[in-house]
């Protein structure tokens, strides 16, 4: 028994780092991992978060020269990289250094130092149009977009890092949203830009038909699919949706957010992104087998926790 709790102890102390720890996924997932007791930095472009006790450095992961010296970890969350689709459109130059030169720098950096384990934020981006949903793993990659394009390239790259002593794994997120995330922001991000829109001007353009289909999950079911992967040794090379695994429509969001407002809002309808799809969500068979993931908090619920955090950081 005292064997156990020493072991247990020792886990606690497990050095990890954590990419894009300024950004709303990867500042979530660092301040879970340091509640539980684990040994985190994170690391980002960004200033550092004010209100974190755990160490922050500024650094750009695309030059090797900042990435080259940060030290040893047993494991590495690497969350870091822009997720706007448009912007990779008008500056792909810029995406392929945000998300990919930063993964072959951190996997350079993993296999220098004796990482054991880098888990990586990758996207439903990489599946594109497909024939039929929900999406499975198992299904060819069909990116439309920069973005898409280059998860799956740092995907490649993982897998063809993945070794017995360096194992990797990738999660594919569907439409993460909750509070923290950056509403003023209306390039990424569909719910927090509807709740941003909505809050701020009371009114919404929505670009395309509202009968699309995506799949939304909240931050902490996200987080929790992110710590289900620390020392599973069974999802070593894999690919992993992480999503809900519950489609809603757009006007069905939307709708929801509206009548969850304490003010009447209006609602009109623009022309669609060239790029856009009109259904996008995953099959969850496979996190929870291999993660034993189960999503605890649906829409309705997760927005209410949302948009009571955005309205009093707007509205006070």
């Amino acid at each position: 028994m005292i064997l156990k709790i020493k072991e247990k102890t020792e886990k606690k102390k497990m050095k990890i780092l954590v990419t894009g720890s300024a950004g709303f996924i990867g500042s979530h997932l660092a301040f879970a991992l340091e509640s539980k007791g684990y040994d985190v930095t994170g690391i980002d472009i960004r200033e550092a978060l004010k209100d974190r006790k755990y160490p922050q450095l500024q650094k750009d992961l695309a030059e090797w020269n900042q990435v080259k010296n940060l030290g040893k970890y047993e494991v590495i969350y690497h969350i870091a990289g822009h997720s706007a689709g448009d912007l990779s459109i008008k500056n792909y130059e810029q995406d392929l250094r945000d998300n990919v030169l930063t993964t072959a720098n951190i996997i350079r950096l993993a296999q220098l130092t004796g990482t054991k384990q880098i888990i990586y934020a990758s996207s439903m981006a990489v599946y594109g149009d497909q024939p039929k949903y929900p999406v499975v793993e198992t299904m060819l990659p069909r990116p439309n977009v920069y973005y898409g394009a280059n998860k799956l390239a740092s995907e490649y790259y993982l897998k063809i890092a993945n070794t017995k002593e360096l194992q990797t794994c990738s999660l594919r997120l569907f439409n993460t949203y909750g509070p923290g995330q950056d509403i003023d922001n209306l390039n990424q991000g569909m719910v927090s830009i509807f709740v941003g829109e909505l809050i701020k001007n009371k009114k919404l353009e929505m670009r395309g038909s509202p009968d699309r289909y995506r799949d939304f999950l909240f931050i902490d079911d996200t987080v929790e699919g992110f710590l289900l992967c620390l020392n599973n040794e069974k999802i070593a090379g894999e690919v992993i949706n992480l999503s809900s695994g519950v489609q809603n429509t757009l006007g069905e969001l939307v709708e929801l957010i509206r009548n969850k407002l304490p003010f009447e809002t209006t609602l009109t309808y623009g022309k669609p992104s060239s790029f856009d799809l009109n259904r996008m969500h995953g099959d969850i068979s496979k996190a929870r087998k291999l993660l034993g993931f189960n999503p605890k908090t649906n829409l309705s619920e997760g927005l209410d926790i949302m948009l009571k955090w955005a309205l009093k950081t707007k509205l006070t």
